[in-house]
């Protein structure tokens, strides 16, 4: 299904020692296949004059059920989580003969291969003008309108991304979601929480010690640049029309009604920051996250949220 020698063709615009996209879906083909179902959400091309096609892939459990799911790569100049996720292949295939997953490994591999934000633009720092492929209002509920944000996906990317989300909820309900995510524009740090709920205050307070014992800085008490309040490094996210959003909500706008959404239990939007961090310091950070995604498992079936 993956033309690697096609892929091969990609030159590397990163400096970061970031692993390649040839080698990226190469090593994919680690997850057991006995235990793992795949399936192309959707081709992106790496540019308009090579037209190489680069898969958004999906991996979901044969064993369906309360799930842990893990995404990462949605914006391509954040390659720790991605390359985190390669590096635990071995513990995900564990992990995959007891409890249900969905992973999306690399859900802007365009831009990952570009080292930028987007799919379809050059690297060009801080200028954030693209909607991102997580880009989620044509499905999340504006609470005054009582319909989506926008009428129709913003493109083909969160179309398909958005579809994919919502089928596997159904039958592998998100219990832990994990968006692995970094920021090059700040030296502090805070992360998203979806979810308002006691066991998903408590998580994210063991993912900022994590991340802290890992040399990170967070904001304790303050406001974000958007006017969210922080709160020993948290933010309870608001609506915000993100796959985050989307996960966490009780009730999406599909098919010109509102109808049931995944309603996750706990979706944490981790950050690390590229300022003064080497790839390899983050991925390990990553990596230590990923290693513990069962116990905030267990967690949140043993609470009463």
């Amino acid at each position: 299904m993956i033309n690697i020698k096609e892929i091969e063709k990609l030159r590397t615009f990163s400096k970061d020692k970031r692993i390649s996209i040839k080698e990226f879906y190469k090593s994919l083909n680690k997850l057991n296949k006995n235990l793992f179902e795949d399936e192309i959400i959707y081709f992106q091309k790496s540019d308009e004059k090579r037209k190489i096609k680069l898969p958004i892939l999906g991996f979901k459990t044969k064993k369906s059920g309360k799930a842990i799911w893990i995404i990462a790569g949605v914006h391509g100049e954040e390659p720790a989580g991605p390359n985190a996720l390669i590096k635990n292949i071995s513990l995900l295939n564990n992990l995959a003969k007891s409890i249900p997953l969905v992973l999306i490994p690399l859900a802007n591999p365009a831009g990952y291969w570009r080292d930028w934000r987007y799919p379809n633009q050059k690297r060009a720092r801080m200028k954030w003008s693209a909607p991102s492929v997580g880009n989620m209002d044509h499905l999340v509920i504006n609470d005054k309108t009582k319909k989506a944000f926008a009428s129709k996906p913003l493109f083909d990317d969160s179309k398909y991304l958005g579809e994919y989300i919502i089928k596997n909820s159904k039958t592998r309900k998100p219990f832990l979601v994990l968006d692995l995510h970094e920021d090059e524009s700040l030296r502090k740090l805070y992360l998203y929480s979806h979810v308002k709920n006691d066991i998903s205050r408590k998580i994210g307070s063991e993912i900022v010690k994590i991340l802290k014992k890992s040399g990170f800085e967070f904001y304790e008490d303050r406001k974000t640049t958007f006017d969210e309040e922080i709160k020993s490094g948290i933010v309870e996210s608001e609506t915000d029309g993100s796959l985050d959003d989307l996960l966490a909500s009780k009730k999406i706008f599909t098919d010109g009604r509102i109808s049931k959404g995944p309603s996750a239990k706990t979706v944490i939007v981790v950050e690390t920051t590229t300022k003064g961090f080497p790839l390899k310091k983050r991925v390990h950070a990553h990596s230590l996250i990923i290693k513990q995604a069962e116990k905030f498992y267990k967690e949140i079936l043993e609470s009463k949220d």
